[in-house]
């Protein structure tokens, strides 16, 4: 006979309990992930802003930002309301250029 593995039986309070450390699990994952990304785009930024100054280019560029806000609500759009997403790639494309803009 083939030994067979059973769960034990929880509380409704532990399955909550449970599910709520797997989503503080998860939280903890994301933010790492988005600081990560926060902390290159900014350097990144930077580098882009050298770039930009020492060619005589304008900081904002309408054309590149439009296809930022298109890349995060064709991602981001599914999941978030739409406000929310334009918002949070505002914020992004504002920290950007205020990193571009430093000497």
């Amino acid at each position: 006979m083939k030994p067979t593995s059973k769960k034990p039986i929880q509380t409704p309070r532990q399955e909550l309990a449970a599910a709520r450390n797997e989503i503080a699990q998860l939280d903890s994952a994301f933010l790492e992930a988005f600081a990560a990304f926060l902390k290159r785009r900014k350097a990144l930024a930077r580098e882009v802003g050298r770039i930009k100054r020492a060619a005589g280019l304008p900081i904002r560029d309408p054309a590149v930002e439009q296809r930022v806000h298109a890349r995060f609500s064709a991602r981001l759009g599914r999941y978030l309301p739409k406000s929310f997403v334009h918002a949070l790639t505002a914020a992004v494309l504002r920290a950007s250029r205020r990193e571009q803009s430093r000497n």
